[in-house]
């Protein structure tokens, strides 16, 4: 009985601290909102990804610095990636991300401050196939979706991404 007890608390606060992570994401997820299965991701287009994009409101918004890179030894092209916090334009993570079989890039980012994990993954998608009660804004005719998971969370957060910039060098402007 005692171990069923400390087992019950022990899971229990494993799942409280990984809601506490996810919460600072989750303040302004579009309820109901997945891009997946609705809609089928398109092949990832490396000539729109380059530039600042733009996430979320409120509480939770954040600004995406996207640069496209190729490894000189095998070619292959990977994404270097920088969170900046969008009230503060703060770096607030970092990331690599590459290109897999589905269409997608995924990215492991490193969450500067704290120093935790949390995986992200980047597809395009036929705007004409989403769910229309978001406002998306296609960049040549694909829509950028980021979905995120923190480390040792079970739901994943998604959201529709706005190209701001086509040049990684620009000024970042704290969001009201």
């Amino acid at each position: 009985m005692f171990f069923k007890a400390v087992m019950t608390i022990l899971i229990s606060s494993v799942f409280i601290l990984s809601q506490a992570e996810a919460s600072r994401r989750s303040s302004s997820q579009p309820n109901n909102w997945v891009p997946y299965p609705w809609a089928t991701a398109l092949p990832f287009s490396w000539t729109t990804a380059q530039g600042v994009w733009s996430v979320g409101s409120g509480e939770y918004a954040s600004y995406f610095y996207i640069k496209v890179s190729r490894d000189n030894g095998t070619g292959a092209k990977f994404l270097s990636i920088v969170e900046k916090d969008g009230q503060t334009c703060e770096n607030v993570a970092t990331g690599f991300g590459k290109e897999d079989r589905t269409n997608q890039v995924s990215a492991i980012m490193k969450d500067i401050k704290l120093g935790d994990s949390y995986s992200m993954m980047l597809r395009q998608f036929n705007p004409n196939e989403l769910p229309t009660n978001q406002s998306l804004q296609p960049v040549k005719g694909k829509v950028m979706v980021m979905t995120i998971r923190m480390a040792n969370a079970r739901k994943d957060y998604n959201y529709p991404m706005t190209k701001i910039s086509e040049r990684t060098e620009y000024r970042c402007s704290p969001k009201k």
